[in-house]
C-alpha cells in the first residue's frame, strides 16, 4: 500500500492554528503548538519502536524551514534509513542486513530440498563465489545494476546456446 505524499501546501500550513501534528505524508508532520510556533519532525518505526527527529522550524526563527526544504530533508532522512543508517547520527548501532546475511539464511532454509550433496555443492558455489561482490552490500542499497555487473562477467564466460 503506497502512502500519500504533498498533502500540505503552503497555505494550508498558515492556516493551521489549532495545536497538533498534521501530516504531509510518509513521515513528514509539522507540529502546531499552543502559542502558534510550527515546527516540522519526520516520524518513523523501527523494531517496533516509534522514532522522531526535528527538521526545523516553520515561519519564524533565524533558520526557517518551508515546506519544500522540510520535504527535501525529509527525502534525505528516508534515504539513510533505506542504507540501514540512524538519521539522528547517533553512535547506536543500527541492524544492517547485507546480501551474505540473506545469503546464509537462504541456503539455510534450502538445506533439506536439496536432492544431493552435489546439488547443495551448486547453490553454495555460486552464491558464495559468483555474488561474491555483492556480500558486503547491505540489500537496500543493491540495484539492478550490481546485479547485472555480477551476472555478466560470468554470462559473458558460460554462453548458453538456445
Amino acid at each position: 500500500m503506497k502512502l500519500a505524499r504533498y498533502k500540505l501546501s503552503e497555505a494550508r500550513i498558515r492556516s493551521l492554528d489549532k495545536p497538533g501534528i498534521y501530516g504531509d505524508g510518509d513521515g513528514l508532520w509539522i507540529r502546531v503548538q499552543k502559542g502558534g510556533s510550527r515546527n516540522w519532525v519526520f516520524v518513523w518505526k523501527r523494531s517496533g519502536k516509534r522514532n522522531e527527529i526535528g527538521l526545523g522550524g516553520y515561519g519564524r526563527g533565524t533558520a526557517l524551514v518551508s515546506l519544500k526544504h522540510a520535504r527535501e530533508k525529509a527525502d534525505e532522512v528516508r534515504e539513510r534509513l533505506a542504507r540501514g543508517e540512524d538519521p539522528r547520527g547517533t553512535k547506536c548501532k543500527v541492524n544492517v542486513i547485507t546480501f551474505k546475511k540473506c545469503m546464509k539464511d537462504l541456503l539455510a532454509s534450502k538445506a533439506s530440498e536439496w536432492r544431493n550433496e552435489k546439488h547443495r555443492d551448486q547453490w553454495h558455489m555460486t552464491l558464495e563465489e559468483y555474488a561474491k561482490p555483492l556480500h558486503d552490500m547491505p540489500v537496500a542499497e543493491i540495484a539492478m545494476g550490481d546485479v547485472k555487473d555480477v551476472l555478466l562477467e560470468h554470462w559473458k564466460e558460460r554462453q548458453i546456446s538456445a
